[in-house]
């Protein structure tokens, strides 16, 4: 009030009015009587304020009056709530009147139902007219009640077939304000589908009630979540999941029990399926033909060879949804074997040919060739191409590599220089009117290409004429033609001049053979040295016979002489009777008779040769008494070390 009254006193000096002044004085009087009279009546220094709490929180509506004489209560909707600070009947709220200012209300703690307008007001006393304040609202918060999704009432798994659509619904009851609702997929990530959202008020109509729907293809076996949040409780509350189980045919995966597999191992192989429902059925194949009664997850395949490299395993599982079926390839690790060698080129001379090989294995071979007499490496690749040359001519070989295998090795093939035929003959030949000769032509140089003819007076010879006849034979490896002409049953024309003619594309060569008739003295030396040959071969084969039939037994008497006179000039038995010994090496009987014996062989008579009975005779079987065996050591010409000769002691009878 004071700044009105000076706010009007400066605009009378400005407009010296009278009028203002007038209004001037007015003013001041009201303005004393307000002040004099405002000094003792109650009034708010503090009025309550909206508040938005949170469920179960307490708050506190503070009133705070200025020489405060009346009564205190609080309205809620209008309706008093008493003057008693325990504020009988509402066991949440108080009066707070620790002061003689404080009207404060406090509600602890706060619920749905505190929501509402509420005003504070001070009752009138003589002298003091009552006050109310403003009234403010009380809004209570409620956290989103717990999500769920409705399709886990009779459980937590869906089962779906795939490609089918699903409809799933999630409901938070009880939130304030609304609460929104997310679809998840168990790992936190959101579902990026169709969804539709709906707020109702529940019955009390002071909370909500969100309902979520879903719609979506699964693609695969997952696990769905809902959650619920609004923008005064942001933590999210999330429901249980509902699992969706994907019904489809299986999808299938072949795994070997082991790597490197070679020629002779044994290994399973493992039909690895994931499927929905998980009854499935296995049946194997290879290369498409069907393993009978082989119903298992695993098939056992033992002592594999070469030849099943790069085969075809099939597995085939099916279950009330489909069937499917996954095929692997079996890549053996194969030592390389050599299936296609070089085989020997002829060439012109500075023409280019090529050797060629091939060798199967795995990994897939490498080739180098080499020089076969120098192993000097010349080429690389499964083909070599050469300059024909002197130099170049030679033998060549190709070796395979495959992996960590022993390299092999192909056959050898020669790179020959084409060169002009070159004959060998023997220019004079001898045969005898009426009998068959045969005239001989050898051909060097003889490649493919090279033609050989015979000719009679500058005539050529056709091969099969009446009384001629020609036979060939071919060297591919030395490179030569033999080429024999048969004349047959000859008579006085035939003994003439004959021809070998040999030509290729780079050159000929021709020779003569004359032909010369026997006469009738050279058959009869030829007859003569040929009876005294074959005579003297019959005499050295009688003589080797006769030595060779000569009798054992005279070879051994003639042995015992030897030793006998040996014996009879050496000291060798002492306080010995001579005449006992030599008595026994005279007898008849104790002389081993044997037509096939050799000076070469080793004698010895063994006790238990069942022939040995026979060999002697009954007069030694009948010796009794003590024995003696004396070791006889014969001169060289007997071949037994071992030959024992046994005598009686004296004083016994044979």
């Amino acid at each position: 009030m004071q700044d009105i009254v000076n706010s009007c006193f400066v605009l009378m000096k400005e407009t010296n009015s009278r009028m203002m002044l007038l209004v001037y004085l007015f003013l001041t009087v009201i303005s004393n009587s307000t002040i004099s009279g405002g000094s003792t009546a109650q009034h708010f220094l503090q009025e309550p304020e909206n508040v938005r709490a949170t469920l179960g929180e307490q708050i506190r509506l503070p009133c705070v009056v200025k020489n405060k004489t009346g009564e205190c209560q609080w309205t809620k909707d209008g309706f008093g709530l008493g003057t008693d600070p325990d504020l009988v009947g509402f066991s949440r709220y108080s009066l707070d009147i620790s002061s003689n200012d404080s009207c404060d209300l406090i509600l602890d703690p706060v619920q749905v139902e505190d929501e509402g307008l509420y005003q504070c007001q001070v009752g009138a006393v003589p002298g003091a007219a009552a006050i109310t304040s403003k009234s403010v609202t009380v809004i209570v918060n409620h956290e989103p009640g717990l999500p769920h999704i409705l399709q886990t009432k009779h459980g937590d798994v869906m089962e779906v077939s795939e490609g089918q659509e699903i409809v799933l619904e999630c409901e938070s009851q009880g939130g304030k304000p609304a609460a929104d609702i997310f679809w998840k997929h168990k790992d936190g990530t959101k579902v990026a589908s169709e969804v539709v959202d709906v707020v109702t008020r529940m019955d009390d109509e002071r909370l909500f009630k969100t309902y979520s729907i879903l719609r979506f293809v699964p693609e695969k076996d997952e696990e769905i979540l809902c959650t619920a949040f609004s923008e005064q409780f942001r933590a999210p509350r999330v429901s249980s999941g509902v699992k969706i189980r994907m019904k489809h045919k299986p999808r299938i995966e072949l795994e070997f029990s082991r790597d490197n597999l070679g020629e002779g191992d044994s290994f399973e192989v493992m039909c690895k399926a994931e499927a929905y429902p998980v009854n499935l059925r296995y049946d194997w194949f290879i290369n498409d033909i069907a393993i009978v009664d082989e119903t298992s997850e695993v098939l056992k395949i033992e002592n594999i060879q070469r030849e099943n490299d790069q085969m075809e395993i099939k597995c085939r599982a099916e279950n009330e949804v489909g069937s499917s079926e996954a095929i692997k390839v079996l890549n053996l690790s194969l030592q390389p074997k050599m299936i296609k060698h070089p085989q020997t080129t002829f060439g012109r001379p500075d023409e280019t040919v090529t050797l060629s090989c091939q060798a199967e294995g795995n990994p897939p071979p490498r080739y180098v060739w080499v020089k076969s007499k120098s192993n000097e490496l010349v080429g690389v690749g499964q083909d070599l191409r050469l300059t024909v040359s002197e130099s170049t001519e030679g033998e060549y070989a190709c070796k395979a590599i495959s992996g960590e295998h022993q390299p092999i090795t192909s056959e050898t093939a020669k790179i020959v220089m084409k060169r002009k035929p070159r004959l060998e003959v023997q220019p004079t030949k001898t045969g005898v009117r009426g009998m068959d000769v045969l005239i001989t032509c050898k051909v060097n140089n003889a490649h493919p290409g090279t033609k050989l003819v015979w000719s009679k007076k500058g005539q050529i010879i056709p091969e099969n004429s009446f009384n001629h006849k020609i036979i060939e034979s071919h060297d591919n490896i030395n490179m030569e033609i033999s080429s024999d002409l048969i004349i047959l049953k000859t008579d006085a024309e035939d003994f003439t001049s004959y021809g070998c003619f040999a030509s290729n594309e780079l050159g000929a060569d021709y020779k003569e053979i004359e032909l010369v008739e026997e006469s009738d003295y050279t058959l009869t030396i030829i007859l003569i040295v040929n009876i005294i040959g074959g005579l003297m071969i019959f005499l050295i084969v009688v003589i080797v016979w006769r030595r060779k039939s000569k009798s054992n037994v005279d070879f051994m008497e003639q042995e015992k002489m030897k030793n006998s006179v040996y014996l009879n000039n050496q000291e060798i038995f002492k306080n010995v009777d001579r005449s006992v010994f030599d008595k026994l090496l005279n007898k008849n009987e104790l002389v081993v008779r044997n037509d096939n014996f050799n000076i070469n062989m080793e004698f010895q008579e063994e006790e238990d040769d069942p022939e040995y009975e026979g060999r002697i005779s009954s007069n030694v079987k009948n010796l009794k008494g003590k024995l003696y065996n004396i070791p006889l050591s014969p001169n060289d010409s007997m071949a037994s070390s071992r030959t024992v000769l046994s005598f009686i002691a004296d004083g016994e009878e044979a």
